[in-house]
């Protein structure tokens, strides 16, 4: 991404939509449990922040209605419903699979928030932990514009499902993803793959093939 645009306060006046959201391929992948609609676009707005030479994170200040704007909050809810989603993110957990083994890690994307109600500016920053799947990545990396991260709305599972797709979008050969898998990394228990076929699958690929910038059949 180019050098994030500042106003004079230093406040980051977002969003870029050509910004880029890179993340390794194993978080790509991973199980976001109980996870929002809501959380997964302020994750990816944050990401798209990073500087191609950071090797750390850094404190991101905005105004508050910039980032009700990114993510649709009411107006009358925005000091209600942003620091809910910001709390949230610092007490995620996800899960990984590796062959037969479920591993479950706590992981909290927010190390600090801040809300000033006088100003308007909202303070975040990223947790330390995410450094080794947002830093420095050189292969096995996932990336795409946060346009696609605010179009995509209304559903978590279109939002997931894009992401993952986009993993495999330079395979040489379409992908195979085992049914359970892809349950697995949508965060739905679906039994029946009638429903899951109709409340995420096709409305999912309703929303990625006319909004986003693939296809997927």
């Amino acid at each position: 991404m180019k050098d994030s645009e500042l106003i004079d306060s230093g406040v980051l006046t977002v969003f870029n939509s050509t910004y880029l959201v890179t993340k390794r391929n194993d978080l790509i992948t991973a199980r976001f449990i109980d996870m929002s609609y809501e959380e997964l676009r302020l994750i990816d707005m944050l990401i798209s922040l990073i500087q191609p030479k950071d090797i750390d994170f850094k404190p991101y200040v905005f105004h508050i209605s910039d980032l009700m704007e990114f993510l649709g909050v009411d107006d009358t809810h925005k000091y209600t419903t942003i620091p809910k989603v910001t709390k949230r993110l610092m007490s995620d957990v996800i899960e990984l699979k590796e062959k037969n083994k479920i591993i479950q890690v706590p992981f909290p994307w927010l190390s600090y928030a801040e809300y000033d109600k006088t100003t308007g500016i909202v303070t975040l920053k990223l947790n330390p932990v995410l450094k080794p799947y947002l830093l420095g990545l050189k292969n096995n990396f996932t990336r795409h514009k946060v346009f696609y991260s605010q179009i995509l709305k209304k559903s978590k599972y279109s939002l997931r499902l894009y992401q993952i797709l986009k993993r495999y979008e330079y395979e040489d050969n379409d992908p195979v993803i085992d049914l359970e898998e892809l349950k697995h990394m949508l965060d739905t228990d679906y039994k029946e793959y009638k429903d899951f076929k109709r409340r995420i699958l096709e409305s999912s690929q309703k929303s990625i093939n006319s909004k986003s910038d693939i296809i997927f059949k």
